[in-house]
């Protein structure tokens, strides 16, 4: 050790835990009281059940109010987005970003950023083009997925002055065009749901594949693709009918659904699947428990 160097003391600092929206007063207090008899009973052989008792009553009360706290913010979510929001928040699942210093384009190494920027854009320009030539041409007419209705007139009416002044009142000034007529470019996703109720896998299995294979009909008449890795499924249903399904997803997550009652815990599992639409939002139907 050098002459002259000065050792100071460690310090220790608390760091604030990541913010629980559902954590309550309530549930504080009681982490204390556990806290507390935790200490006691370690000196005292008679405070050992009152530590037990506390700390189940305070893992049941954690675990009602999450359910509950999860289940309004999905019941209150006003879009798909919203809904997948929550389910990841409730799996602990945050985005990953990184930042690309370099890309290797047929065996050259790029790491200036202006030419990284420009072989972004040339792909993403270029591969609606490159999909659509390697999908076959099909002739089947749109109409063929539409279903009739018997007795349907359509007809248009006339719109009210009022009622254009009111859909223009409605419109998004930050999406409007400027000066120069040009709007801001933006990049949209489509999410498709699709979701079925049965009392046995089976019966969900048919009629899901039923729709799956009229949506891919449809892409394919429109030279249009499905992203297998983004495609996901979801089951939900009570944890007896979901142990008895074989290779079942490896994610799940407890909550509860609207509709369902207070003490039935609903597991949801996840996974990807190649031609499964994303079954979630806020159309997603539970699936609810049949006559034993």
């Amino acid at each position: 050790m050098p002459y002259g160097t000065i050792l100071e003391p460690i310090r220790q600092r608390r760091v604030k835990s990541e913010y629980k929206p559902w954590l309550t007063n309530e549930i504080k207090q009681m982490s204390y009281r556990r806290d507390y008899l935790k200490k006691q009973s370690i000196k005292l052989r008679s405070a050992y059940y009152d530590n037990k008792r506390c700390k189940n009553k305070l893992n049941n009360l954690i675990k009602e109010t999450k359910q509950e706290y999860f289940r309004d913010k999905l019941s209150n979510a006003k879009n798909s987005k919203e809904s997948w929001r929550t389910i990841n928040e409730l799996l602990n699942k945050k985005p990953e970003t990184s930042e690309v210093k370099e890309l290797d384009i047929n065996g050259q190494l790029i790491t200036d950023d202006d030419k990284i920027a420009d072989a972004f854009n040339q792909y993403f320009s270029t591969i609606g083009s490159t999909l659509s030539d390697k999908i076959t041409g099909n002739c089947t007419d749109p109409m063929n997925f539409v279903t009739p209705l018997d007795g349907s007139i359509f007809n248009f009416t006339s719109i009210t002055l009022q009622e254009t002044i009111d859909a223009l009142n409605e419109i998004k000034t930050k999406k409007s065009p400027g000066l120069d007529e040009t709007t801001k470019a933006n990049l949209f996703a489509d999410d498709t749901s699709l979701s079925w109720e049965g009392f046995s896998p089976y019966e969900i299995e048919i009629k899901l594949n039923k729709d799956i294979e009229n949506v891919h009909r449809w892409l394919t008449a429109n030279k249009l693709s499905l992203n297998m890795k983004k495609s996901e499924f979801m089951i939900i249903g009570s944890r007896r009918r979901l142990a008895s399904i074989e290779n079942s997803p490896c994610k799940k997550l407890n909550l509860l659904f609207v509709g369902t009652p207070q003490s039935d815990a609903i597991n949801c599992i996840t996974t990807h699947s190649e031609l499964v639409i994303t079954a979630a939002g806020n159309e997603i139907k539970a699936w609810k428990r049949g006559k034993e």
